[in-house]
This record gives structure tokens, sequence and C-alpha cells, in this order.
């Protein structure tokens, strides 16, 4: 799968129930999709032996699959939904209370087709480690991204856990895509979660 770039990195927050009640977009528009890497995918090999020779290899389902997630200017608000942390008046708080929500994380990037490929991690919990300050340089200041980590599971309703597409795909509509990787979702009036090129 050959890619050009990294355009957006949309994340839907789930209820209790697993449902998607919000999404929260990162891209040209809006924040920015920096970097993101996929680790885990495969299932450890166990070789089973028999009469003195490997005589069977049982690899079924995933790894540890987990996700390293930068995005660029995130907001307390938003850095409060991602990680479960409050923000009430005006204030940002962690504690022994923090819990995060189970969220889907949808990556969108280009193919070399001139398409789109999106690839979706279906149910995780994202996790902030800290702060980096640094003073200024006399070349100037470059502003600090943020970095996540994430652990993530199948989806219990399609035990699904990594579901990936192209826009050129046969049968790919984006409707279609849209409720399997958010379930329950219904975006606002108005509001694209998909953004159409023609119209940036």
């Amino acid at each position: 799968m050959a890619t050009l770039g990294f355009e957006s990195a949309k994340v839907g927050i789930h209820d209790a129930e697993g449902k998607v009640t919000k999404v929260l977009s990162f891209d040209a528009k809006k924040g920015g999709a920096i970097d993101a890497k996929i680790s885990g995918l495969a299932a450890e090999a166990v070789k089973v032996n028999a009469s003195n020779i490997p005589f069977y290899v049982s690899q079924k389902g995933t790894g540890d699959i987990k996700l390293d997630l930068t995005l660029f200017d995130v907001t307390d608000e938003e850095m409060a939904d991602l990680t479960g942390s409050k923000f009430d008046k005006g204030v940002l708080s962690i504690g022994k209370d923090t819990e995060a929500p189970y969220v889907t994380v949808l990556l969108q990037t280009a193919g070399i087709k001139k398409d789109d490929i999106y690839i979706a991690l279906t149910k995780g919990k994202l996790a902030y480690d800290g702060d980096e300050l640094k003073t200024n340089e006399e070349k100037g200041n470059e502003p600090g991204s943020v970095a996540f980590s994430g652990e993530f599971i199948a989806d219990g309703n399609t035990g699904n856990s990594y579901l990936k597409t192209r826009s050129t795909n046969e049968g790919f509509t984006e409707e279609e895509w849209l409720k399997l990787v958010f379930p329950g979702y219904t975006a606002p009036a108005g509001k694209m979660i998909i953004p159409d090129k023609d119209k940036k």
C-alpha cells in the first residue's frame, strides 16, 4: 500500500453502549495530523511439535495492536474528550478518577492512483503521557505537537480490530463506510465527516 502524506485523523468517542456520539476531526482545516504508526496486527505464531518435528503452526487473530498518533493544535476541550480528563471553568484536570473513553480512530491518506485510503482501528483507548517545554531558538520557535499512544482491541459487535478501504474499491460508498466505522453516529446538519476535496 503506497501512500502519499497524512491528510486527517478523526476520533469517534463511544458511549457506554459502544455507539459513537461525537467525532473530533484533525485535518488541514482544524488542528492537523502529523504522523501515525500502527503495530501489532499480526498474531504471534506458536509452533506445535509432534514426532520430534514442528508439526503445526497456530496463528489466529491479532497481536497487541498499538497506535502512536501525533496531532497538532489539540484544544483543552478535545484533550478532555480524548483522554477522559475534565475541563471545567477553563481548567483541564487529570487525577485519580480520570478514565479514558473507548474510541474509534479513522486515518485518511492518499494513494498513488489519486484515490483516498482509509484505515480504522475500531475500539481502543488513547493516552497522553505528558508535556515537553523548550526554550526558543535563534531561528524561531517551532510549535509543539501532541503525541498520543493507544491500545486497541476487537469491536464486540463485529469482532474486527482493523478496517481498511480505498475510495476506488468496487462497492465502496462513503455512507456505508462511515456506518461501519462510526456506528450510531449522525453528523450534524451540513457537516461532512469525510471532506469533499472538490469543495476545499
